[in-house]
């Protein structure tokens, strides 16, 4: 097995000359490592010699981008052709974008959460764990935009601290964005 290991960090892949990646080598010594397990229940083998050695990690996996700059702020313009609900609609997609947050951590966010100067949030997320992240100038330029601008045609006495409203002017319990379904609590 550790020859195995040894040929396979050495390996060049014949179409770009390449070593193979972390997670394929260690798929590959899965295989074997699986095979010799299953030849041992079968009693093909008397011990399983590969019982008690350990794979190579993984590694990490850096995401992929799903959209360019471009493609991007042609979806963040879309919102802006339904009026005053379409920019709150845009200052949460911005705030998506420039945090990265979950929905559901959205949803829970309130006013006093946003650190305009230190340009961080806090977000109340899984498991009642509280975190901060920071989020870019052009999102805290959409949130300031949507606390003072747009979220006062939205609020009243019962809207509370909540930062994003929904039509009603209560917190979010669905999040719909121009008529299309993002999100359920």
């Amino acid at each position: 097995m550790d020859d195995y290991a040894v040929y396979l960090n050495t390996y060049r892949k014949v179409l770009d000359n390449q070593p193979l990646g972390a997670a394929q080598k260690r798929n590959l010594l899965t295989f074997v490592k699986t095979f010799v397990k299953y030849m041992h229940l079968k009693k093909l083998m008397q011990i399983n010699t590969l019982e008690n050695i350990e794979l190579p990690s993984k590694g990490e996996q850096v995401p992929k981008a799903l959209y360019d700059v471009g493609e991007v702020e042609v979806i963040l313009q879309q919102p802006l052709l339904f009026g005053v609900k379409g920019l709150r609609d845009r200052a949460i997609l911005e705030t998506f974008f420039a945090t990265g947050i979950r929905r559901g951590e959205l949803v829970k966010l309130n006013i006093d959460d946003i650190d305009f100067n230190k340009r961080l949030i806090r977000v109340h997320g899984k498991g009642k764990k509280e975190r901060l992240v920071p989020v870019s100038q052009r999102g805290c330029e959409w949130i300031a935009f949507y606390i003072g601008k747009i979220r006062p045609m939205f609020a009243f006495i019962g809207s509370g601290k909540a930062l994003y409203l929904a039509n009603n002017g209560k917190r979010y319990a669905w999040l719909i964005l121009n008529g299309s379904f993002l999100m359920a609590l």
